[in-house]
């Protein structure tokens, strides 16, 4: 199923449905999201990936992520949501490499009310449509 944005009570469902295993890869989650938006036309979509973490990133490595975004020659920014015990540095490190931003929240309640925001927000950026992976 391609992913458009408009199934989002499929991705709502699939999330709810996600048991967590003990494992955190924040790496190669990015580098999977910047291959989906790699084939997007960057003419009608503005581009963005979204990571919402609570741990430190035990599978893959930051250089993989780097080398993969530099080969991929896009500006794809990547933005970050940390919470709980998440692990500042990486995200940090993706952030400045990608012209995106990282940010922590301290209270669990403030993340619907910053995902409503960051929809706003992308769907402001002047182009026609708004594309972001979570």
């Amino acid at each position: 199923m391609k992913k458009n944005g408009e199934n989002t009570d499929t991705l709502v469902k699939n999330i709810e449905n996600l048991v967590p295993n003990g494992s955190t890869n924040i790496y190669d989650t990015a580098i999977q999201g910047l291959n989906i938006l790699a084939q997007e036309d960057f003419g009608i979509y503005n581009v963005s990936i979204i990571i919402m973490t609570d741990g430190q990133s035990n599978v893959g490595t930051f250089e993989s992520f780097a080398q993969r975004y530099d080969n991929i020659g896009l500006d794809i920014p990547v933005y970050s949501i940390l919470f709980g015990e998440a692990y500042e540095r990486e995200l940090r490190d993706i952030a400045s490499k990608t012209n995106g931003k990282a940010g922590r929240v301290l209270a669990i309640s403030v993340l619907s009310i910053l995902a409503k925001e960051m929809a706003v927000f992308c769907a402001r950026i002047p182009k026609k449509a708004p594309k972001t992976v979570f």
